[in-house]
């Protein structure tokens, strides 16, 4: 563990004995905030405002024939112009892997007039993404994050970010080195300019060495009142390495909205911008197909909405994608309206289309919720696919029926059929249960049954998604 890290777990715990006490004797800490920030009685000090989140989870997995105890505390502080994060944790998404207890998480900001500095695991945005973008989604248990540095000045119409940060992995890079730097220029109310600079450093070990590289970019937005344009241009730059090609890569998007309308499109063409921190943007909307591939991929998409008061909403995407030097391409369409209120009634109805080189699949989906009384709901989906790929043609269906009394206990229940085995069994089942405190203090859930493998995207990351056959029984406490 960095010496950075071990300066901030020192510091989280003088907060954390800080914050006991606090609750030991709240008249002296928490004394009542005047307007100013300032306390009225007891100490002339910021009140230190907390909040979190204990997560624990038993979970025994029958097909790799792991059981695990995990549990994660997720605390937020606030302390006059500081504020700060850190996560103790040893949860992982999927039930199949295990990992021991750490400190994931630490995080301090302080933030000034025009000037906010932030120490330890944060995350950075530059344009849209194509230079820079660093984030967590646990879902999946994806991060990218740095630990470092960060500093954020605003000047007028200027905001200069400059980081540097590490990133650690067990897999192939080592270590990674990141320098970055965006400033953005707000040109009155209705446009933006930027330009950024990354440098990074990849250490792949003894065996493959240090590959180095620099990207740098322009972005820009402009802003008005029924409609706005953004844009943004990359080129990737190898140090003197031949083993890697030099890239470049570009994607610009245009959005009109009316009262009841709205029509989005846009466009991008990415050539050997592939990195670990940037992920670029698509307009795919697929579950499975909801990443783009920075190596080699180009693409367009649109879609447009329609909300009529009396007749619900209506959404359609459409999206193509190629991947440049083999030509595989990749088509899709998406339509989905969601009724008007209908009494008691509430329906969802989407279609979609999708077409790659391996096949084609359509499919159907049709949501339907009833409120039987002032306390239940019930709700009922059905997704029927067809799909026609190298295996032929074959049907699957799901199936999902729930109950809800009060939004304090669901119950719901999911059937899934495939026409053939995939790759031994055609059929999973589970059921979840589910209590929640009515004073959102805790919630209790339990999951039985199994679930079948797949791959799942969020925020342009696809991962992939093991099988699971078991029970995972989760307690989440809220303070």
């Amino acid at each position: 563990m960095s010496a950075l890290k071990h300066t901030f777990i020192c510091i989280f715990c003088v907060s954390f004995v800080f914050m006991c006490t606090a609750l030991a004797f709240p008249q002296t800490v928490f004394a009542e905030e005047s307007d100013d920030g300032e306390a009225d009685e007891g100490w002339t000090f910021p009140v230190l405002y907390y909040s979190g989140s204990n997560k624990m989870q038993y979970t025994n997995d029958h097909i790799s024939d792991t059981s695990k105890f995990e549990n994660e505390l997720a605390v937020d502080l606030s302390w006059g112009k500081f504020d700060g994060y850190f996560r103790i944790s040893n949860d992982l998404s999927f039930p199949s892997e295990k990992k021991s207890i750490e400190l994931e998480k630490v995080t301090i900001r302080w933030h000034g007039p025009s000037i906010t500095v932030t120490g330890g695991d944060f995350s950075a945005l530059f344009g849209q993404g194509l230079a820079l973008n660093c984030f967590e989604a646990q879902a999946i248990d994806f991060d990218n994050e740095l630990t470092g540095g960060k500093l954020d000045i605003e000047v007028g119409p200027a905001l200069l970010t400059i980081l540097k940060g590490d990133f650690k992995t067990d897999e192939v890079v080592k270590k990674d080195e990141i320098e970055a730097a965006h400033l953005g220029f707000n040109i009155g109310s209705v446009a933006n300019i930027g330009g950024s600079y990354v440098s990074v450093k990849d250490d792949r070990g003894e065996f493959m060495g240090t590959q180095e590289y620099t990207i740098t970019g322009v972005d820009g937005t402009l802003d008005f009142k029924q409609a706005n344009i953004t844009g943004e241009y990359v080129e990737y730059n190898q140090d003197d390495d031949e083993a890697y090609e030099d890239g470049s890569g570009w994607i610009v998007s245009a959005a009109i909205y009316g009262r009841e309308w709205s029509l989005y499109g846009g466009m991008y063409d990415y050539k050997h911008i592939a990195s670990q921190f940037a992920v670029p943007a698509t307009f795919k909307e697929h579950p499975e197909h909801g990443g783009a591939d920075g190596n080699d991929e180009e693409g367009y998409g649109i879609k447009a909405t329609w909300s009529p008061e009396a007749l619900g909403s209506f959404d359609f995407n459409y999206a193509q994608a190629n991947i440049q030097d083999g030509g595989f391409p990749y088509t899709e369409a998406v339509f989905m309206w969601t009724a008007p209120q209908m009494g008691k009634d509430s329906i969802i109805v989407e279609g979609r289309h999708f077409y790659d080189i391996l096949g084609k699949e359509n499919n159907a989906i049709v949501e339907w919720q009833r409120t039987l009384n002032s306390d239940y709901l019930s709700s009922v989906a059905v997704e029927y696919t067809l799909i026609n790929d190298i295996f032929g043609i074959h049907r699957e269906y799901t199936v999902g029926l729930g109950i809800d009394y009060n939004q304090q206990f669901s119950v719901d229940y999911e059937h899934e059929f495939a026409a053939f085995k995939i790759p031994q069994k055609n059929r999973w089942d589970k059921v979840v249960l589910k209590y929640t405190d009515p004073e959102q203090k805790y919630d209790v859930r339990l999951l039985f049954g199994s679930q079948r493998a797949g791959i799942q995207c969020l925020g342009g990351i696809c991962q992939q998604v093991p099988e699971f056959k078991g029970y995972e029984l989760t307690f989440n406490l809220y303070f």
